[in-house]
């Protein structure tokens, strides 16, 4: 009888993936908070059962940059929640550190949970591109989803999806056909940014490849011509008296009153009273609209009001570190160049959108860029190891072989 061994590692990539994509879930009137609870207590179960070795038997007391930073950046997040004690705050703290958990165990991920993380985001948010495009009022429904989120996921899909229409040498027509399905799914909903900054990162990989060979630029070409006629038509044919539509007219318009730069003013002339110690975790809301749930919309100004200079700083450095990671791990392949550019994107749209509380959308492809780039380091590392053994034992032709198979 044939037996089927589980791959937790498998499991972790498609709960990872959930997490990512819970609005999925919310469209079947499930409840978010249980949802997302649930979906975190089986990604850490997971991850216990498949590396609770590594963690009580193999724990290094070297501590890396970024993990310094991170420990900064929380412990005086919480120094800051005494300024002005909430219920609120202390709850938002604890998910900073539920977040720093889920974005730990995924640079914690071997290939083929990453694998299985960007395909399951596919079939994912193929499935709500198709619901939204065919029955956008059953979206609207409930009141639990959030429309951000949903263009956030779509958006990083179509960046998958465009990407891999260039980059794979098989599947090329399916995955440019998913680039429109999803990009006319997205024009359904009325989040300006997460659209123009998808398009601003593709735009931004099209240069990352601009020296590759003409092939690919032909076929970069042809997807840019099929991209530019199938905007024309769907802005003809049903955008053109969306709100959507309706809202870009009123950013060209009226872009001195445009919401978002009003609420930019006071979050900076907030920042001028508070700009040493910030006003605390969970308090910025408060003060900018007596509701603990308004966010500044822009994570460094977010980071600067509510923890002063140090959080700045500090966040600003995790910034920049992940970034570094994010770029290193480009040299490995495709799944690198996706992990950078959906970072990339990550950091566009949290310029104008999404608050603290969202920001595993944002590190968990840093997460993944590290766990990239440690595994394949640790196979570099462990294949000039044999090399060098083989040479000292006299076994030259083992040795040839490997320099072979390596300058492939």
């Amino acid at each position: 009888m044939a037996s089927y061994k589980v791959d937790m590692y498998k499991i972790q990539g498609i709960l990872l993936s959930l997490l990512f994509n819970a609005n999925i879930l919310y469209l079947f009137s499930m409840p978010p908070g249980i949802v997302n609870a649930l979906i975190t207590v089986m990604l850490f179960a997971a991850f216990f059962v498949s590396d609770w070795r590594q963690i009580f038997f193999h724990i290094s007391t070297k501590i890396s940059w970024l993990a310094g930073v991170i420990i900064v950046f929380l412990s005086y997040g919480c120094i800051s929640l005494f300024f002005s004690p909430s219920l609120f705050g202390f709850s938002l703290f604890f998910k900073y550190l539920v977040i720093t958990g889920i974005v730990y165990i995924a640079s914690q991920q071997p290939i083929r949970s990453m694998q299985m993380f960007v395909a399951f985001t596919i079939i994912l948010n193929v499935l709500l591109g198709i619901i939204s495009i065919a029955n956008l009022d059953f979206v609207r429904a409930n009141d639990t989803v959030n429309y951000l989120t949903i263009t956030y996921a779509l958006g990083i899909t179509f960046i998958i999806c465009f990407i891999k229409s260039i980059d794979a040498r098989k599947w090329k027509v399916l995955f440019i056909a998913l680039t429109i399905l999803i990009f006319a799914a997205m024009l359904r909903y009325p989040s300006r940014g997460t659209l123009l900054f998808s398009i601003f990162t593709c735009l931004f990989y099209l240069l990352y490849i601009s020296r590759r060979s003409l092939k690919f630029k032909i076929i970069v070409f042809f997807i840019l011509v099929i991209a530019t006629v199938t905007l024309i038509y769907v802005w003809n044919q049903y955008l053109v008296d969306s709100y959507l539509a309706y809202r870009f007219r009123l950013l060209f318009q009226q872009i001195d009153e445009e919401s978002r730069i009003l609420l930019y003013k006071d979050v900076l002339g907030l920042i001028r009273e508070h700009w040493f110690f910030g006003t605390g975790i969970g308090n910025s809301g408060i003060l900018l609209a007596d509701d603990p749930r308004v966010y500044p919309h822009n994570i460094f100004l977010e980071s600067c009001l509510v923890m002063g200079l140090v959080g700045l700083f500090s966040f600003t450095l995790i910034v920049l570190l992940s970034l570094r990671t994010s770029i290193r791990s480009m040299q490995w392949g495709h799944l690198g160049v996706i992990f950078l550019f959906a970072l990339l994107f990550g950091l566009l749209t949290y310029q104008k959108s999404f608050a603290s509380w969202y920001w595993h959308y944002l590190f968990m492809f840093a997460g993944v860029s590290a766990a990239l780039l440690k595994q394949n380091r640790a196979h570099v590392n462990f294949s000039l190891y044999t090399l060098k053994k083989t040479k000292e034992t006299g076994t030259d032709r083992t040795a040839a072989r490997w320099n072979s198979e390596r300058s492939r």
